[in-house]
């Protein structure tokens, strides 16, 4: 009996939060430019940052990308002779490829439509995540953040030769369903009946984008994206013949996105070089507990008639994590150089929405969800070549991005019977992308 409530406990502790092109950039030229895209993407991240920008393509462009990265918290006790919970203080390191599309209409459509992918999966699997114990610290934003399936399709659609709207949809999916039902025969120490049913039932959120070309070379654009997490509910029932019914509900989300609304410029200073700006204020407030919920709930004929159902329920709940809305800036720069080389840097700050995560007088539900007020820098480089072996006509680029995300210090300050003592943390999050990419 031990081991089966174990198992079905382990199966929904899990969870992870943000997105890859969120907190790392959508591509490689993304990526150099420190995740900007709702005034400047030109190429298959525009269905994730702002569909809109789509329509402003006049030719297909296809890129194929490779990510890799990992984070680590610095978590330094300020107590003398006790020490802070580190198993997940190294987040999992990642890897994954990607694919990007923009794909103009063909025929009178040419002009005013024009499709958009942009497409991201894990090199382990579709979808990863883990919940820690409420007791263990660990990096909130990034502690499995790129281990999902990003999936955005979009399209862009010209409405005047300056204005362009996009219409699209991120992709998701709830593991839910009736759950597992399990009859034990004790007396003759067996399983007489077990049945499973759950799925994968896919889910979206709408991503919404304007863009406005106010003069040659200066670019204004504007996205909303919709709220988005990954539910994964597991209840079962565990008959124990005649004596009892054990119920157990599991549930927990993942993989959190906020309503995000985005503001970008970005503006040619001369043909060479442009300078992009933007502003990405996230709807925090609305996060889910990022805590696994366990509620057990004991019933039988026996049981209740002599008043131990109720005692024996028992559950698990999380408190809701207060997180509070941000609005974070970023500025970015790219420059044509030389017929074949392009150079990219940025940089932005993102202030946390996560509070101190101190020990609360008026509540005994301690937490340590470690976030701070985070700097980012990126860098990037493009190469134009030619197709060494003559099959294409144009040159392909070859992009390369890199970014660093630094956590500020931070300190969490406990109470004398938390499991934890107080402590001090920072962080560090970083990695690199690399593109293909040819343009039709």
């Amino acid at each position: 009996m031990s081991r089966l409530l174990m198992v079905l406990a382990l199966l929904g502790a899990s969870s992870a939060w943000a997105s890859l092109p969120d907190v790392h950039g959508g591509s490689a030229r993304s990526a150099g430019m420190v995740g900007t895209g709702v005034a400047s993407a030109n190429d298959g991240t525009a269905a994730y940052y702002n569909p809109a920008m789509l329509a402003f393509r006049r030719s297909a462009v296809l890129s194929v990308e490779v990510a890799t990265g990992s984070s680590s918290a610095d978590v330094r006790s300020l107590e003398v002779g006790r020490t802070v919970d580190d198993t997940y203080q190294q987040s999992p390191a990642y890897m994954g490829g990607g694919l990007g599309l923009v794909l103009p209409f063909g025929g009178k459509l040419r002009d005013y439509l024009t499709f958009g992918l942009d497409f991201y999966t894990p090199a382990a699997g579709l979808l990863r995540a883990r919940s820690p114990d409420p007791s263990q610290p660990y990096l909130y934003m990034h502690h499995n953040t790129a281990n999902r399936l990003i999936a955005a399709a979009s399209l862009g659609i010209r409405v005047a030769d300056t204005v362009a709207v996009g219409l699209g949809a991120l992709m998701l999916a709830d593991l839910d369903g009736a759950g597992a039902s399990v009859t034990l025969d004790a007396l003759n120490r067996s399983l007489s009946f077990r049945d499973i049913d759950s799925g994968l039932y896919t889910k979206f959120a709408p991503i919404i984008g304007l863009s406005y070309e106010a003069t040659p070379g200066l670019m204004i654009g504007l996205s909303y994206r919709g709220e988005l997490d990954n539910l994964n509910h597991i209840p079962a029932n565990i008959h124990l013949g005649e004596l009892a019914v054990i119920g157990m509900d599991i549930s927990m989300r993942n993989h959190y996105t906020p309503h995000t609304l985005s503001a970008g410029v970005s503006y040619a200073i001369d043909p060479g070089w442009t300078v992009v700006g933007e502003a990405i204020y996230g709807m925090w407030s609305r996060a889910p507990t990022p805590y696994t919920t366990i509620v057990v709930d004991v019933s039988g004929d026996l049981l209740d008639s002599i008043g131990l159902g109720a005692l024996l329920d028992m559950e698990a709940r999380s408190l809701n994590p207060r997180f509070k809305d941000n609005l974070s800036l970023k500025l970015a720069t790219e420059g044509q150089v030389s017929e074949w080389l392009v150079l990219r840097f940025g940089a932005g700050y993102r202030p946390t929405p996560v509070p101190q995560q101190n020990t609360l007088e008026t509540e005994s539900f301690p937490t340590n969800i470690l976030d701070n007020d985070t700097l980012q820098f990126s860098a990037g480089v493009g190469f134009r070549f030619q197709d060494p072996i003559g099959a294409l006509e144009l040159p392909l680029q070859f992009d390369i991005g890199a970014h660093l995300s630094t956590l500020l210090p931070r300190e969490a300050y406990k109470g004398p019977t938390d499991s934890n003592p107080s402590y001090r943390y920072s962080g560090i999050a970083g990695g690199a992308r690399f593109a293909l990419r040819y343009d039709y």
